[in-house]
């Protein structure tokens, strides 16, 4: 039997096969923002899904993601689905015009890593800082730490 992989929607379905099929380059309103597509697990479910998040890569294979939902008050579910299973797997462009998948292991960087990360990540990305200035939690930022040699 083949395992099904869960996109969550549509629109996150049709960015993850635009950012295949054009080596990690998409359009609309991601456009000339670096991305991931995350492979996890779902923490109750056991489902098995595929999220495009937006990536900030401070150094060679580093790769950091910020949990914050669009500035929702709720962590996003693939937060929790990583912690619960934090062996799984990032496609991330080789800048080559290919993906490289990389296993890897989630952390969430505490204490002065996560202000020093946050710090880089919201100069990149100052809409983070605005919509952190208006949430009632701390965005969590999560590092993946690579396991092994990358594949394609």
């Amino acid at each position: 039997m083949t395992e099904l992989t869960e996109y969550g929607n549509d629109f996150n379905r049709r960015l993850a096969e635009e950012f295949r099929a054009n080596g990690g380059v998409v359009s609309g309103p991601f456009a000339g923002t670096p991305l991931l597509l995350l492979h996890h697990t779902g923490a109750k479910s056991g489902t098995r899904y595929v999220s495009p998040l937006g990536l900030f890569a401070p150094g060679d294979r580093t790769w950091v993601v910020v949990a914050s939902a669009g500035g929702s008050d709720r962590h996003p579910a693939w937060y929790f689905n990583v912690r619960k299973h934090p062996e799984t797997a990032i496609e991330v462009s080789d800048g080559a015009g290919g993906i490289a998948i990389h296993r890897v292991r989630a952390r969430v960087a505490e204490g002065a890593e996560h202000e020093k990360l946050f710090a880089a990540f919201t100069t990149a990305y100052p809409h983070v800082a605005d919509a952190q200035a208006k949430a009632d939690r701390t965005f969590p930022l999560v590092v993946f730490d690579p396991l092994d040699a990358p594949t394609s």
